[in-house]
């Protein structure tokens, strides 16, 4: 396994666990996210945290 891998995998993981335990989102919001993470996993994972991640 590259290092590469790992962190695209973890990434992603990170992204759905965040995206599913949000408690400000709407089902649909939710949904399209995850389409969106999953659809494309290293650019979908990193915008969201980026971007769409809610702040505390």
């Amino acid at each position: 396994m590259s290092i590469f891998y790992l962190i695209t995998t973890a990434l992603y993981i990170i992204a759905i666990y965040d995206i599913l335990n949000s408690k400000r989102r709407t089902l649909v919001e939710k949904i399209v996210l995850i389409v969106a993470v999953v659809a494309f996993p290293v650019v979908g994972s990193a915008i969201y945290l980026l971007a769409f991640r809610e702040k505390e």
